[in-house]
Parts: C-alpha cells; structure tokens; sequence
C-alpha cells in the first residue's frame, strides 16, 4: 500500500495512445515526498492493457490517492481510467494536476464525477498537504491552489497566483546569503532548490533524461497569447541555483547510462531558458569548465539574450542543438500573438518584432557556423495572419541554414488570451463528440495550403506514424519492428520514445457493413488494448463516423479518433488516409498503386513523393516478383525508401508465417470479425480476443494439413497465408516454391520502409538486402539469432547496417565489424 500513485497517459502529438509514462512534474513531487518520509508509485506500461486491465493494475498498487498528469490530449484517457478506477476503489481520492487540470478545473470536475481534487499549479506542497488529508492531520479547506467537491458545489482554495513557488529576485545587491561572480550575476537561493531532483533521487530512469529532460527554472514572463505555460506560472520565473544544476548534471554525467558508450543526450525542458542573460552565459561557462565529455545538450530558447560570445560558449558547453520558437516572419502576426512584447507595436512600425526575426536569422547562421545543429518552430492560423503571410514565413524558412523545423498549426488552450479572443479573428473550435478537450483548432483560412518542407520535425513524423499503421493495415507487414517513434518530443507534454517495440493492435471498421455501431462500441470498450487504433474503411459509399464517434463517447472506448481510409470502390485507385483530427488539421495522406510487373527494376529512379503501394495480383506481377526474387541480394533505390514503398496483402509473401491467428488486425464487417481486409470471419463481435486467435489457429491447422504444408520443401520460408485470393491456393503454392527470395524483397523493403521514420533514418543511397543462408547461430543485442533466418540492410558506403528478422520479431543496428563477421559466415 502507497499513500499516493501517479500516473500519466502519454499521448504522442495528440493522435497516438502510448502507454502511462514517466512525467517530470510527477518525478518532482515523489522526490519532495520522499525527503518527507512519504512512499509514492508511478504506474508505468506500454500501453497494450484493456481499460479495465489498466485500471487495475494502478488499483493493486492500493494507492489512497490517485494523481493524474493532465493535458489536453490525454484527458480523455484520464477520465476512461478514472471512471474504471472509481467502480473498482470507491474510497480512492483522484486528484487531477497539470496544465490543462490548472485551467479547466470546473470543466474536469463537471465532466468527470470519479474526479475528486484538482490542484491548480505546481503540485509539490498542495500534494503533501493532500496526503496530511487522507491521514487525517489536515482538513481539505485548509489546502491551497485546489479545486475539490463539496457536496454538489466545488470550491476553490485561493487562486493560482496566490501560491506560485516564489520568483528568484534578480538584482546587483548580493546579500549575505547570495554569491556574486565573475560574469556579473548574483545568485540568490530559491526555493525551487528545496525540490530535490528526480533524477538524482532515482524517480526517474536517467536513460530518459533525453525525452522527459531537466529543467533549471520555472515559468516565462513573456506574454505569448497561445501559451499556458507561462499562464500557469502566472508570468513569473523561479530558477535553481547553478550550484544545484551543476549538480545534476555532474550526477548524470557520472551515471551508468552515460559511461555505457555514445553520449547521452540531455534536454533542457526550461519553459525559457535564456530567460536571464547573464545567469544564462554563467552556466555556461562552469559547463565549458567543468567539460562533460559524456553529454550532449538540447534546449528551446529564446534569442534576445544571445550575443556574439554565445555560439562559441554554447558548443564549448556541449550542446547538440538549439531550437528558437519563431512562430511567424510577419512582424504583424508576431505582435498579434505578442511573442516579442505587449505593448502596443503598431505605434513604431512593428521595429522590435522585425528586430526579432533579425536576429533569428542572425543566430541561425551564428550556431550553424559554429556547427551546432538548429530548429526553428513556426505556428500558422494565428491571429490575423492570411496566406500571403504564412508564406512568407515559409519562404523565410527555406532561407535558412536549418537543420530540421516544426511546422505547428494554431491551437486554442484554455488558460490563455487566446482562449478569450480567438473567435475575434475568424478562429473557430469544435470537439469530438463527448469529449470537452482537446478544443479542435479550426483557422481562418486553408492551411493546407501551406507546403511542409522536407526537414520538418513536427507534420512528416506523424504523418509518417499514420502511414506506417495504413500500411500495416493494408499489407500486414513491418510488425516486427514495431512502430516507429521519434526520439523525443519536445512539445509539452509529450515523452516519445526510442524505436522499436511491439507494434500495438489495429482495429478496422467496414463503414458500409456497420449495422450495429452501440454493439460494435461496447464490445471495443472491454476488448480493445488503449494503444490500439481504431480505423473506419469506406468503400463506394461515406461512413457516418459522428454517430459512431457518439457511441464510442458513451461506451468509453479508448480511442482519441477514428482515422478514416478511403478504398476505391472498384480497381486499383487511389488509397486516402486522415482524420477528422488528423486530417482535419494535419492534411490527408493519399496512397497511390502501382502493379508489380509495370517496374524494370528497384534500382531505378521512381517519381513523384507521395506513398506508394506495390501491387502483386496477375500472372505479370508474379513473372516480375520471380524475377526480383531469384538473388539472394536485391539493391533498391532511395526514391523507392522515400515514397514509403510497401505491398497490398504483403504479409502472404513475408517469411512470417500468417498473422492470421496473432490477431494484430482486426477487421470488423457487420457483425463478422476478418483477421485482414482480404480475410475471411474468424468469429463475431463479442468474441473475445482469445477466442478469435484460437479460432484462427484451427483455421490454420486444418489448412497447413490440407495442403500439405509440414512436407513442403518452402515451408521455412513460407507464410502459409490462410486467405491467397485472388491467387488460388495452388497458385500461390507454386509461387513460394519457386521463388526463393520472396519474403527477402518484401521483408526486406518493410524494414527500410519503416526506418525511414526512426531517429536513426537510412541515408540518402540506395541500400542492399541481403538473404542470409548460414546455419550459424549468432548474438547480437542480446538476442540469439539463426543467420539463415535473418535479412541484412546495408547502404552503399557500408556504414549503415541493420540485421533483421521477421520471424522472430527482432532488428538490430550493426557495426562495419559486426556486418563483416556476418558476411563472412555467410
């Protein structure tokens, strides 16, 4: 039994479920219970549990408090999980914290009846005082920057403003207890000190230092109409003092993942970093001093206090990257969301906010010189910005020495100026039924129109998700290397993690079959893994996705939004994937064919940039597929990589056997559930997950025995796909049996396919699949693997190197060395 368990549903770029994670704020306040003798949990998972499962697996921890992390993408799943936990622990106390919890405590408690508390701010002190509660030491109208039911009214104890940390006093007067230095700044202690580190304290893993990161201060006092962070901290700024951060950063320098090999990554998550410039040029110089050879740096600041010395000074400290948030190259757009400054900017012509992009572009150059990598986030739809306006900042973009941008879209957020004025400039918000956040984002004009560039970080990346879990649902190949995800996620409240991993469920739902949508909604609600993404298919007909959308509402089936796939009603046309969410606000990903024996070769150049689906369905695709397939070595070329090349029904030439009875897919049609979209039933809604695998496995036992499968010579490199049509099953057999390198080209451009969206993407070059033949029996990243049942994916210089298995599930970098070794069993 804890006093208290939190638990923070991460939501990746507000479309995917992954899993309840670590949480920085939450790391600060189990570490300040801690220094106060007080036990605390953080439930963690991977996201593939039921609801219910999820529930309670927090509710075993026997917690007296439940405390959720809340932001506008997750509150969904926090309210499912709440409820759950509610009906299975009456007596627990859930209490809600966070940025979104801070500004939305009457919407959080109207809407959810298992919410109890909310506190609004930081959470350090209001969470102790929450515990002397439950012991009995307190009464809960003595607690500060709460929320909380009392009888059928809520009550607010003092207001955000009235308990923030107090601010670090900047000033030349060094007193008794502060210390001056060489650079000019004085130190004053803070209490943001008294907070002892989770890192340090060991509440959170230093291996995910480099997605959840430090921080060294609290808050911002610009006064940026779209942000709530520095609404939260009601526009001021607590610091820690150096001596504190280099503290921390000499723990994680000296820690086990550091000395591991490679460097680790360490993100500076500062609301604003730079917010004082000479505390900022002095941590720099102790880092310069101190030297940490085993890390690397990241940081979102601000320009304003950057100056010449800064470049030199910030590659000297050891960072890796710089990310400056521009928002817009429009001085009038700029001064509309008051990015630069509050005051009225019309009165000078705009000078200060054209004086910012100046210097945007000034240090751009400054630290791409110094050879330190840059970002630079722009958001379009803002306040009074047209077209013209967001092209410009585009253009302004592309002139720009960047390595990587991200490309936003205007989001309303409660607590914000923007949230009181949006609606004055043509802005306008809506919400998936039943379901008060997120507020969906809707811009005075078309910002689909707006190109992203090839180097952004924030649209492609999650476009690239959806279009790997598209491909998947077509083809049913690339699950063993999981999903994809970016390394990090820098926007708040967002922890990605590394690649790789289980890939989760996918449910499918046949729009036009759909005659039961209540019955479909509940049997998802008790079935469906939280993970899992639900997709709608229409086919020569429009779904009614509002009405299904409300059933899901009221059975609480855990799924942000449906994304929609639009199939040709007949032939071979075009595919069209998005969302109301992510189509809405991300643009729609269009899928195009193209038949297998229409291609010479791979090694040739492919136009065009949107997805491509390879198509093996006439005697001359399966001529072609021959063809490719007789060497053991396939080279293919880059624009293949970059248009996300994958093949309809591609698993039944995989050398995995069928996915069939695994239940990765799930495709419901009528009241039938298919195994894939060419698949035939393997049982009804209402069936158990369980029930519908094992019936699968019968399916596939029965067919392997009248086929004949176990005495076939291709059985070790044969799928044994259960549903071959439109190839009869003799056909299909006799292609496996003469084509000995089948599952190498369809494997094989899987796995380069589905590297391309990881943080360690092939470079530009054609890359070499490899069939590997040997009997040997090798370890490579823990794993005990057989040679002959692996591909190798090298590029042309050699120095990029991946190992891969489809039937065991398993990829892995390789060095040049390990590559040779592997070559030389072969």
């Amino acid at each position: 039994m804890v006093p208290i368990v939190f638990v923070f549903p991460r939501v990746l770029k507000e479309v995917y479920f992954e899993g309840c994670d670590y949480h920085l704020g939450a790391g600060y306040i189990r570490a300040y219970l801690a220094h106060h003798g007080i036990l605390s949990g953080q439930y963690v998972d991977n996201g593939h549990l039921t609801v219910q499962e999820t529930a309670a697996a927090i509710v075993a921890f026997q917690p007296q408090i439940v405390g959720f992390s809340v932001y506008d993408a997750n509150y969904y799943y926090m309210r499912l999980l709440a409820d759950k936990i509610r009906s299975l622990a009456p007596d627990i106390t859930i209490v809600c914290g966070g940025p979104s919890a801070t500004f939305s405590a009457e919407l959080i408690l109207g809407d959810s009846k298992a919410v109890d508390v909310v506190v609004e701010g930081y959470g350090e002190e209001a969470t102790l005082d929450l515990i002397c509660w439950k012991s009995g030491t307190m009464e809960l109208d003595e607690i500060s920057g709460i929320v909380f039911r009392h009888g059928e009214e809520l009550r607010r104890q003092s207001k955000i403003r009235e308990r923030q940390t107090p601010s670090a006093t900047l000033t030349s007067n060094a007193s008794s207890k502060e210390r001056s230095i060489e650079n000019g700044y004085v130190e004053p202690k803070t209490k943001l000190d008294e907070y002892p580190d989770p890192y340090v304290t060991g509440f959170i893993p230093v291996s995910r230092v480099s997605d959840i990161g430090i921080v060294t201060s609290r808050g911002c006092a610009f006064p940026c109409t779209f942000c709530n962070f520095a609404a939260m901290s009601g526009r001021k700024v607590t610091f820690q003092s150096l001596e504190k951060v280099m503290e921390i950063l000499e723990f994680l320098d000296a820690s086990d993942e550091a000395r591991s090999g490679g460097k680790l990554l360490v993100t500076i998550n500062d609301d604003n970093f730079t917010m004082h410039g000479r505390r900022f040029h002095e941590l720099l110089h102790r880092m310069q001093g101190r030297h940490f050879e085993r890390l690397d740096f990241w940081a979102e600041m601000r320009v304003e206090p950057l100056e010449e010395r800064s470049f030199g000074l910030l590659r000297a400290a050891g960072f890796r990257e710089v990310n400056f948030g521009l928002e817009s190259a429009v001085p009038s757009v700029l001064a509309s969301i008051k990015k630069v400054r509050s005051g009225d900017a019309f009165a000078d012509g705009y000078e200060k906010e054209r004086q910012y992009i100046d210097k945007i572009k000034w240090a751009v150059e400054g630290l791409h010189k110094s050879g330190i990598e840059t970002c630079v986030s722009v958001i379009f739809g803002s306040p009074t910005e047209t077209i013209i306006d967001a092209m410009e900042t585009i253009d302004f973009i592309g002139s720009l020495p960047l390595d990587r941008y991200a490309h936003n879209y205007i989001t309303v957020r409660l607590g914000t100026e923007l949230a009181e004025t949006y609606s004055q400039h043509g802005i306008t918000t809506s919400t998936v039924p039943g379901r008060p956040l997120p507020l969906l984002t809707h811009a005075a004009y078309d910002i689909h129109q707006i190109p992203i560039l090839p180097h952004d970080d924030s649209q492609l990346p999650i476009r690239g998700l959806l279009l790997q879990d598209a491909a998947f649902l077509l083809s049913g190949t690339g699950n063993f290397i999981g999903r994809a995800r970016r390394p990090k996620d820098h926007g708040r409240g967002g922890a990605g993690s590394e690649s790789g991993g289980e890939r989760p469920m996918i449910f499918a739902l046949w729009g036009g079959a759909l005659t039961a949508p209540e019955e479909v909604a509940e049997w998802l609600s008790h079935i469906k893994p939280m993970s899992a993404m639900v997709w709608m298919l229409q086919q020569g007909c429009t779904a009614n996705t509002d009405e299904l959308e409300v059933a899901f509402a009221a059975a609480g089936v855990a799924t942000l939004e449906l994304q929609i796939m639009t199939l040709p009603s007949q032939g071979h046309g075009e595919v069209e994937v998005g969302g109301k969410l992510t189509g809405g606000t991300k643009g729609t990903i269009t899928i195009h064919p193209r038949p297998l024996g229409s291609l010479k070769n791979l090694v040739e150049t492919v136009s065009g940039t949107s997805p491509l689906q390879l198509l093996i369905e006439t005697d001359e695709d399966t001529k072609k597929l021959s063809e490719l397939t007789t060497a053991r070595s396939i080279v293919v070329s880059y624009s293949y990589l970059q248009r996300r090349v994958t093949f309809k029904d591609g698993c039944r030439w995989s050398h995995k056997h069928c996915p069939a009875a695994s239940a990765e897919r799930v495709v419901v049609k009528g009241n039938e559930i298919l195994p894939c979209p060419a698949g035939s039933a393997v049982g009804r809604v209402g069936d158990s997950i369980q029930k519908l695998r094992d019936n699968a496995t019968q399916i596939s036992a029965r067919e392997r025995a009248r086929r004949g499968c176990d005495g076939c010579a291709a059985r070790d490199r044969c799928s044994q796909c259960l549903f071959t049509a439109p190839f009869s099953v003799e056909t299909f057999c006799e292609i496996q049996r003469r084509g000995q390198n089948v599952g190498l080209l369809v494997d094989g451009l899987s796995l380069a396919t589905a590297l391309m969206d990881t943080p360690d993407p092939i470079p530009p070059s054609n890359v070499r699949l490899t069939a590997l033949t040997a009997s040997n029996v090798i370890e490579v990243g823990g794993t005990t693997l057989c040679l002959s049942d692996c591909i190798l994916l090298s590029t042309e210089t050699e120095t990029y190197n991946y190992i891969a298995s489809a039937k065991h599930g398993f990829v892995a970098k390789l060095s040049t060395t390990q590559r040779q070794l592997i070559e030389m069993l072969n």
